[in-house]
């Protein structure tokens, strides 16, 4: 089952209605009038015909139109083809999309690996809605290692990119990094603990190995040197099997505090 965990920053996706694209003129400045008006099918030709000329806010615009089905049959394909030659043209908002794509699996294979890749490579141009996306992935550690601090420092940047909402997963990404801390500290505290509270594996086996030996059950024939050797074989072999049991028992104590952490802090 997919769990898409890409963020969407609650700014609306104008097709490149901005305020400095008035000025420009040619077919990408057609087609945002036509898409403003909501003719889509003449937005559609004058955005290919900028998309032939090279433009990738083109290729983000017929992205977005094939993806929201303007004009055309919605086609998640065709949107990820879009969005991919703008992305690979160094486009941020082009590189965010198809992380988008990667992330949910819409019109190509999903892959939380891949769509991080391509957060990032958008995040490091300053898009907010990556910047929020990769803490997002840094914080539940999907597609990357688990890494609250990474999380915490790329949702710092996504607050100061202006990304609303990113704010309160700073809030809580901080707070379970607080709660991974204690965790561990807990962890090492009751490890230590135990392993004060352990009784000395090899004195003990040893001195059970000498009473064994020692014992009327020994043949009298055995020299002192072959009682020395037979108790340190036997001390060695008793020590082992009380390691064992005490790193099981360690073991079975740190996954459940293991599991008690993961039940309190789903994915």
């Amino acid at each position: 089952m997919r769990h898409p965990v890409a963020v969407f920053c609650p700014i609306a996706f104008v097709l490149f209605l901005g305020s400095g694209l008035p000025a420009m003129a040619g077919p990408l400045e057609d087609g945002a009038a036509a898409h403003a008006r909501h003719d889509y099918a003449q937005a559609l030709t004058s955005f290919r015909e900028a998309a032939d000329q090279g433009s990738p806010l083109a290729e983000d615009a017929l992205g977005m139109m094939y993806d929201k089905g303007e004009g055309v049959e919605r086609d998640s394909v065709a949107s990820f083809v879009w969005f991919r030659k703008a992305a690979e043209a160094g486009d941020a908002s082009g590189q965010y999309y198809v992380a988008v794509a990667y992330d949910e699996g819409r019109g190509v294979a999903q892959s939380y690996s891949t769509a991080a890749e391509w957060f990032r490579k958008a995040a490091d141009q300053g898009n907010a809605d990556a910047e929020a996306s990769l803490a997002n992935y840094y914080a539940l550690g999907f597609g990357v290692p688990k890494d609250y601090a990474l999380a915490e420092s790329w949702a710092r940047k996504a607050v100061a990119g202006g990304c609303r909402g990113a704010d309160e997963m700073l809030s809580l990404i901080t707070k379970l990094e607080a709660a991974k801390k204690e965790q561990l500290a807990a962890k090492n505290t009751q490890t230590a603990q135990a392993r004060q509270a352990a009784p000395d594996a090899s004195g003990l086996a040893r001195m059970m190995c000498q009473m064994a030996i020692g014992g009327s059950d020994t043949p009298s024939s055995l020299t002192e040197e072959e009682k020395a050797r037979a108790i340190d074989n036997c001390t060695r072999i008793e020590a082992a099997k009380a390691n064992t049991k005490v790193h099981d028992g360690l073991k079975a104590r740190d996954d459940k505090i293991r599991q008690k952490y993961l039940n309190e802090n789903p994915h």
